[in-house]
């Protein structure tokens, strides 16, 4: 069944009603929770809180439907999803309002999320018989519990439900290449995009994971379905789709690291060679974009999405240049040197978003953002003072998550290394510096973490 379509009163909520310190989305400026909605007045409470603070903070730095249409649309006639968005909210209100950097949420929050997996389990059997049941819920409630668990530093439980989700829209894929249906079509289309993001971020998280959502980009092939961007949201579909399939690209080729270029296999310079024309046709055509955007609306506030989406773009091209073959200047050039400029570029443009200008409370979103880009710049950098500039930034996030990243571990991670070996990273970066580290960890960034003591 199809959820409904959100409306109705505007919201103007005082702190009491909520129940936590918050502002009033400007993203939501319009939303209805009945009072026949089945469930507690604390479910109605969570959902409250949920419109008016928890759906702006996951969406992050750049806007998403999933979180303020969506889930709310399906939490209506869905117990499953209503569960999971409570138990979600739940967290959210106490991560954000506590110190806990260990990631533990409140009894509260567990109890719904039990419920939340209960209802879909019971929700997926029942689909075995009826063949008219949405796969919407189940990918619906994998991004909400990939979020939940992330909350609590649970990265290995929420890869799996995003692994879970990915499979879920594997199988639909396949369906309809049998059957071609158009039912929940572009539901479907934007959860594909948002799984595609998260994916890309489980492997920026873990380099030894291969993007599962990935085209191979080959040489001659059309990197792109779009001839012009229409809005951001194209140049971040095309843009998230160039990054895994670059990041399946290094870590597929990992063998020939060092590998001198003459020595390198033809296949694999000519595939970069293909990256690399696909990343300047997306510059092209995302400047493209800002300047018809520019002459349509005078004087209009600098978009965080555009920042975002900028930051990503350059610092993918640095990782790229330093890759394959392997080419240490490209983070360790001298300061008038047009790499070295670059890195500043990427540091001005971070400082410039909102939530990394010394946030006084604890924020969590869903995506990755600025965290992951300051964290390769500082293992790769050299410079000392790019070093000391990215980890401030990170220090100024108050502790603040972006998915499976959180700016206090990753800027700990940083900090352990430089005070082991020398501080401030001199002429060898953090990188090799932390090698075994790195090598001998499982789970990503969590593992390297929990070597270090950093969380249990």
């Amino acid at each position: 069944m199809r959820g409904r379509v959100c409306g109705g009163y505007s919201a103007a909520v005082g702190r009491q009603q909520v129940g936590c310190s918050s502002a009033v989305s400007h993203r939501i400026a319009a939303y209805a929770i009945p009072f026949r909605i089945p469930g507690s007045q604390q479910d109605r409470r969570l959902l409250h809180y949920f419109c008016v603070r928890g759906a702006d903070d996951l969406s992050g730095h750049l806007a998403s439907d999933f979180w303020t249409r969506l889930v709310l649309q399906y939490s209506h006639d869905h117990i499953s999803v209503r569960q999971a968005v409570v138990a979600l909210s739940c967290a959210h209100q106490y991560y954000t309002t506590t110190e806990d950097i260990a990631g533990s949420v409140s009894t509260d929050a567990t109890v719904n999320y039990t419920r939340a997996m209960r209802s879909l389990r019971k929700y997926m059997s029942a689909s075995i018989d009826h063949k008219n049941v949405s796969a919407l819920v189940p990918l619906i409630c994998s991004v909400v519990f990939f979020s939940f668990e992330n909350m609590q530093g649970n990265t290995e439980a929420a890869l799996r439900h995003l692994n879970s989700g990915i499979a879920i829209l594997a199988h639909r894929r396949e369906a309809d290449s049998l059957a071609p249906s158009d039912r929940d079509r572009e539901e479907i289309g934007s959860l594909e995009r948002m799984l595609t993001r998260l994916d890309l971020q489980a492997s920026m998280f873990d380099d030894a994971r291969l993007p599962l959502l990935t085209p191979i980009l080959s040489p001659g092939s059309k990197a792109s379905t779009f001839e012009k961007f229409e809005s951001l949201g194209n140049a971040q579909a095309e843009l998230t789709g160039l990054q895994s399939c670059m990041l399946r690209f290094l870590i597929s080729n990992n063998t020939y690291k060092f590998w001198p270029e003459h020595n390198l296999p033809d296949d694999v310079k000519l595939e970069k060679k293909a990256i690399e024309v696909a990343y300047t046709e997306w510059k092209i055509k995302f400047d493209q974009l800002l300047h018809s955007q520019s002459a349509q609306v005078r004087e209009t506030p600098q978009d965080p999405a555009i920042t975002i989406l900028r930051i990503h773009y350059l610092i993918f091209r640095l990782l790229l240049s330093h890759s394959l073959p392997y080419d240490p200047s490209v983070f360790s050039g001298s300061p008038n040197s047009t790499r070295h400029r670059t890195l500043n570029e990427v540091l001005d443009l971070v400082e410039s978003v909102p939530r990394a200008r010394g946030a006084t409370s604890r924020s969590v979103g869903t995506e990755a953002g600025i965290i992951p880009p300051l964290f390769l710049i500082m293992v790769k950098c050299t410079d000392p003072a790019i070093f000391k500039r990215a980890l401030e930034l990170l220090l100024n996030m108050s502790g603040s998550r972006e998915g499976m990243f959180h700016s206090h571990v990753v800027a700990e991670i940083a900090m352990r290394f430089a005070s082991q070996h020398q501080t401030p990273p001199g002429t060898v970066a953090l990188e090799w510096q932390a090698a075994d580290a790195f090598e001998e960890r499982v789970n990503g960034l969590t593992g390297v973490a929990q070597n270090l003591g950093i969380i249990s």
